[in-house]
Parts: C-alpha cells; sequence; structure tokens
C-alpha cells in the first residue's frame, strides 16, 4: 500500500440517480494524518468498496484550472502542506506515466490506455490527465520533466482505479 493515495474509507455514498439508477458515487477518505478528502466516482468502481476498511485509490485531478509548471521548489512554500492559499501542488515523477501492471481490483474504462503526468503530493501520488495540461496550462506542456512542479487551483479528485 502507499503507493497513491491511502486511507480509511468513511464514506460511500450514491450521489445521483434517477429511479433505481445510480449515475455517480461520492466518497470520503480518511488519511493517517487525519486529512478527510472527498473524491467523485462517475464509473461506479467503488460500489463494492466498504466502510472502515483500508484502500489504495488511483486518483486523478479532475478539470485543473491555472495549471502551472515550475522547474524548481516554489519558494517559501510548504510542500508537504495539502494546500496553500487553496493552490494545490505536487513534485513530477512521471511525465508520461501509464499503468501496465494488471494488479488494480477495480478501474475506470480505458484506465490502461490513459497517458497522465504522475506527482507526488502531500497526500501521495496523484495523477494530471495529459490531455488537460496540453490544453489548460499556462506554458507549452513538453517542457514538463521528471523532478519539476505542477501547481493547480483546487479541484474535484476523480477514482480512477483501487489496488
Amino acid at each position: 500500500m502507499n503507493e497513491f493515495v491511502t486511507g480509511v474509507l468513511e464514506l460511500n455514498e450514491v450521489g445521483a440517480t434517477d429511479g433505481h439508477t445510480v449515475y455517480d458515487r461520492w466518497l470520503t477518505l480518511r488519511l493517517a494524518n487525519g486529512t478527510a478528502i472527498g473524491i467523485f466516482d462517475d464509473e461506479l468502481i467503488s460500489t463494492d468498496l466498504v466502510v472502515g476498511q483500508m484502500y489504495d485509490l488511483v486518483l486523478i485531478v479532475a478539470v485543473p484550472w491555472e495549471i502551472r509548471y515550475l522547474p524548481g521548489p516554489p519558494p517559501d512554500v510548504d510542500l508537504k502542506a495539502l494546500e496553500q492559499d487553496y493552490v494545490l501542488r505536487g513534485v513530477v515523477l512521471d511525465p508520461y506515466w501509464q499503468a501496465t501492471e494488471r494488479r488494480y481490483r477495480y478501474m475506470t474504462a480505458g484506465f490502461y490506455k490513459r497517458v497522465s503526468v504522475l506527482l507526488e503530493t502531500a497526500i501521495g501520488r496523484l495523477l494530471v490527465s495529459r490531455r488537460n495540461l496540453e490544453k489548460d496550462m499556462q506554458g507549452p506542456a513538453e517542457q514538463v520533466a521528471t523532478g519539476g512542479y505542477l501547481e493547480w487551483m483546487e479541484s474535484r479528485l476523480d477514482l480512477l482505479a483501487v489496488l
């Protein structure tokens, strides 16, 4: 465990419905440091996850905005803080990460085809879609390299897979 974002599932509730059809779910994961984070699951892969159990979740930053790349650490910033002034940040571990091992219990459709930027953040490893990066980043996405920093305004976390 602890490869991505690990914590105890505190809430797994149905989101939007129409009659007996469920369209999405909302999760709350309690991290080891006591922080609770909200997670959105629009492909219902969390349906069988049990409240009170510990999980390692692969999460992606959903539609980040004001994405900025810095080749070195930002000045006067606590990189261990979950957020500072509503800005989240992470160290780039792999600018073109793609899942290769078939070791996930549950995953979204197209998970193995998705190319993302893998980041180490204060809450664990997160992904940012290359497509979002290339569309929304201030500056050319090609400059994003291992060891650099991405920062973005607070946004939703979406569930992609469960280890």
